[in-house]
């Protein structure tokens, strides 16, 4: 199971008790420790920075925004591995985070272009 991202593989994001929903990670040009990673689907969403100083941590700093509705706000969250439970997880407002690499959501939806999705649309 991989810790850190892989470009081209869908991971699965899930805030608080919501359903996980497909997020992808994106190499940024350069950085061979940070990504952009961003939750694909679902009525709240969260996108930005993820920089991993070791497989066992990344620093996640972006914004969680709902495409239907007001619930923007700034994100600065640290995730932990929780070997466990096999993710990442961390807390943002008192609100639980996960993000983990699941070998059926990989490659499903068409990959990590997901049909060319954003994460923006509404």
């Amino acid at each position: 199971m991989p810790r850190i991202p892989v470009t081209g593989d869908l991971w699965q994001c899930q805030i608080a008790d919501y359903d996980p929903q497909p997020c992808r990670f994106d190499a940024k040009p350069n950085q061979a420790t940070e990504y952009q990673l961003t939750k694909l689907m679902g009525s709240v969403r969260f996108t930005g920075t993820a920089e991993f100083p070791d497989s066992e941590h990344f620093q996640f700093t972006g914004e969680q925004f709902c495409p239907w509705g007001a619930c923007d706000e700034p994100l600065d969250i640290s995730f932990t591995w929780n070997g466990e439970r096999g993710r990442f997880e961390g807390q943002s407002n008192g609100e639980p985070f996960a993000v983990w690499w699941d070998k059926d959501v990989a490659a499903a939806y068409g990959g990590a272009g997901y049909g060319g999705l954003t994460g923006q649309e509404q």
